[in-house]
């Protein structure tokens, strides 16, 4: 009885995606795509056309361009993240440096950048079973 009930139920899946094949080339067919509702090439010529590889830059602003009324605060970042030792040596037990992995201070393309970080806490740990922040994560 088992291996009918197994039979039966491909029987219906085959006959379901002959159905669906079907009915997809008969719609296929009485539906027809305008080249108004394809998007318009831009002005500019594209890479295809000029057989040029578009180039991309990675050009963050530098720390010194922050506005004024933070720029003292960030170069004071920028000054930990690059110097680590010289301006936090209680949290640093070696000669490393933040900028040893997060290159040049995030500033380097493929670095680890630290643009964004504070978004994304607090966090919690499911493995410790509790919350930390960013200041409590910086000093971990």
């Amino acid at each position: 009885m088992k291996k009918h009930n197994i039979l039966f139920t491909l029987v219906i899946i085959l006959l379901s995606a002959m159905v669906g094949g079907a009915l997809s080339l008969i719609l296929s067919k009485s539906i027809r795509f305008s080249k108004a509702e394809m998007p318009k090439p831009s002005a500019t010529p594209s890479s295809s056309v000029t057989g040029k590889t578009p180039s991309v830059s990675f050009n963050p602003p530098q720390p010194q361009d922050a506005p004024a009324d933070i720029r003292d605060a960030i170069m004071f970042g920028y000054n930990i993240l690059m110097d680590t030792p010289k301006y936090a040596p209680r949290y640093v037990g070696n000669k490393m440096k933040c900028r040893n992995c997060h290159f040049e201070a995030g500033r380097m393309k493929n670095g680890l950048s630290l643009v964004g970080v504070g978004a994304t806490y607090p966090k919690y740990k499911e493995r410790h079973h509790y919350s930390v922040n960013l200041v409590m994560r910086t000093n971990d």
